[in-house]
């Protein structure tokens, strides 16, 4: 199997996340003008504020290089989208001539989905906790709170990466449960076959 085979599902479950933050992006007009820059700077600063208090204690001395790592380049290029400095519009088919502004949509373009998974994954596993207190009075684990605040740090960080790549062509393509549901037709559902033999009255007699 190729990396390209191997990736595709992950491309296309990125595809499908973006689709919806374009829903979003179109409703709220964030298409217009420099306003997804300034909404994803709101959502970086929101992550910045969130997750730099309780990083460490999650993650440890670690978690200062990573998200550096993951966020400046986010913040360079809402940045540079406010100041009026990107020029060229593109969409997810097109790349960009400036060579910098390039660089910043392939970091996010792979950094935004395992930052979109890892944060639902800590406000589920807080969300699991809260459910066995509940049911079965289990006592929550003593870093359930931080897990949810980083979660939605993360998902912060992850919207502002996919809400300056929003892209109304995708809204032309099949959504993923018409796609789903064509796809099990297509398997699970027999074709109707031709009816090749047939009796005549002749026959029976």
């Amino acid at each position: 199997m190729s990396l390209e085979e191997f990736l595709k599902p992950v491309k296309y479950v990125d595809e499908q996340v973006l689709r919806q933050y374009t829903k979003v992006g179109k409703r709220l007009k964030l298409d217009e003008g420099r306003r997804k820059y300034t909404v994803g700077m709101g959502l970086w600063v929101t992550h910045l504020m969130i997750c730099a208090p309780i990083g460490r204690e999650l993650i440890g001395a670690a978690e200062l290089p990573i998200r550096m790592i993951l966020n400046i380049p986010d913040y360079i290029y809402n940045f540079e989208g406010i100041m009026g400095m990107i020029k060229e519009e593109t969409t997810s088919e097109n790349k960009t001539i400036d060579p910098i502004i390039n660089f910043y949509r392939k970091h996010n373009s792979v950094a935004r989905l395992p930052i979109f998974t890892a944060g639902i994954g800590l406000i589920g596993k807080c969300g699991v906790d809260l459910f066995n207190y509940i049911t079965k009075g289990e006592p929550m684990e003593s870093d359930s709170y931080n897990s949810l605040i980083y979660g939605i740090g993360l998902l912060s960080l992850a919207s502002s990466m996919y809400i300056k790549e929003i892209d109304p062509k995708l809204l032309d393509k099949q959504p993923f449960y018409k796609a789903a549901y064509g796809w099990m037709k297509e398997k699970l559902i027999p074709a109707p076959q031709p009816i090749t033999a047939y009796s005549t009255l002749e026959d029976k007699i």
